[in-house]
């Protein structure tokens, strides 16, 4: 049970509520006597955001795993926080359903947890951005109110969509309890087509021309295969790959294939290879997790999607003068990429914030953004994580902040202040 955030641990101990009422009476004493509380899920993402500015109680969400409702036939659930990805998956799976999110960790990573830190997954291009699949949400605020927004059906228009101050909040506004989603069906059947390239640009340009048809795969990823691959232990042939996942019958597949195929021969792709169920799963897997190798620096770039090549490009350039060993995951069509870096810490921890800062004026050239998800702790008092001068919804959350949580209880400093 990892109660570490940033090398911290609680002043004043753990809890462990099982009910809501338990809950609500640990933030109700906590905002009387100013304490700060951090809610935690798996704690697979404790290492993201700033060094908290108090940390007196930590509230361990893990106690409430139920499925408080499915309905298979409208394609919606309630779940509770606490029941991590992996579980919520198996259940639904028996009704050849899924929920369209696929964090990494989900055998440990909870629902609520994901929901408020949103890690990158892949499942966006068919399937949209996490966010899209709540409907509802149940939340207690620091002063230990029970609200609810939405509902259980998916064209809920009452009232506004509070639960989006939630998502991607980092437990700043209160802690999420419950949430409802709306379901996919699964595919009939999914393959993953790997294509590449003898260069980043031809890539990217492929990428570009899949994104302007009429083809929606289900999830895509571009790598720069000679890091990404000898990581896996793999040792490949060219540097530039691209990975397409595809669902539907046999006939859909079959067509989608054919399309993707003569695209990718426009573009001089110079190998394609067609990945199966079995293996395509595992291959997504190893994609999705790749954050928990051992890397010093783990960095998330979002830029609009024509600049994103050039943006990968001159970083890579400033790493390989820096002799640091790197490697880049995209998400092509949405301008989001994921930077991992090794051995920088060897450089010492001033010439170590210069090349990250570097790195960062690159990416902000472009009006894109580099946050450090994780960087080492004694970094993050010279470096802000958020690039938050080049985030103005950071400024309304600050307000927000103010207005939901006056005292400051709720994961004080790590996300807004």
């Amino acid at each position: 049970m990892n109660t570490i955030v940033d090398g911290l641990q609680p002043t004043k101990g753990i809890e462990k509520p099982t009910s809501l009422g338990e809950v609500s009476s640990i933030l109700r004493d906590a905002d009387n006597s100013g304490l700060g509380v951090i809610p935690i899920g798996g704690g697979t993402r404790l290492h993201v955001g700033r060094v908290p500015t108090k940390y007196d109680i930590s509230i361990f969400m893990t106690g409430f795993k139920n499925v408080v409702s499915h309905n298979p036939a409208d394609l919606t659930c309630t779940v509770e926080a606490g029941i991590t990805l992996g579980e919520l998956q198996d259940i639904l799976a028996e009704h050849g359903q899924f929920l369209a999110i696929d964090a990494p960790f989900p055998e440990h990573s909870t629902v609520g947890g994901i929901m408020s830190s949103l890690p990158t997954g892949y499942l966006r291009w068919q399937l949209g951005h996490p966010r899209d699949t709540v409907i509802g949400m149940e939340v207690l605020l620091p002063s230990g109110t029970i609200t609810k927004s939405g509902g259980q059906v998916v064209k809920n228009v009452s009232g506004y969509d509070m639960a989006r101050l939630h998502i991607g909040g980092f437990g700043s506004l209160g802690v999420i309890s419950k949430i409802s989603f709306k379901l996919t069906p699964k595919p009939r059947g999914e393959l993953t087509l790997r294509t590449s390239f003898s260069d980043d640009k031809s890539m990217h340009e492929f990428v570009s021309d899949i994104f302007s048809t009429s083809l929606m795969p289900l999830a895509a990823a571009c790598t720069h295969e000679t890091t990404y691959s000898n990581e896996m232990g793999k040792y490949p042939d060219y540097t530039s790959v691209c990975y397409l996942r595809i669902g539907g019958g046999i006939r859909s597949l079959t067509k989608q294939t054919s399309m993707i195929d003569t695209i990718a021969t426009n573009h001089c792709a110079v190998k394609r290879e067609r990945i199966d169920t079995l293996q395509s799963e595992s291959l997504w897997q190893e994609i999705r997790d790749y954050s928990g190798k051992r890397f010093e620096i783990i960095g998330r770039i979002s830029s609009v999607p024509s600049n994103i090549h050039e943006i990968e490009k001159n970083i890579s350039k400033k790493l390989n003068d820096s002799k640091l060993g790197h490697t880049m995951i995209c998400q092509p069509g949405f301008g989001t990429s994921l930077l991992f870096i090794r051995g920088i810490e060897t450089k010492g921890e001033e010439s170590g914030v210069r090349i990250l800062k570097s790195l960062r004026q690159s990416v902000n050239a472009y009006k894109g953004t580099l946050v450090y998800e994780k960087i080492p702790i004694s970094w993050k008092h010279s470096l802000d994580v958020w690039n938050a001068d080049q985030i103005p919804a950071l400024q309304q959350m600050r307000i927000l902040k103010q207005t939901y949580d006056p005292n400051s209880i709720m994961s004080s400093g790590r996300f807004v202040i």
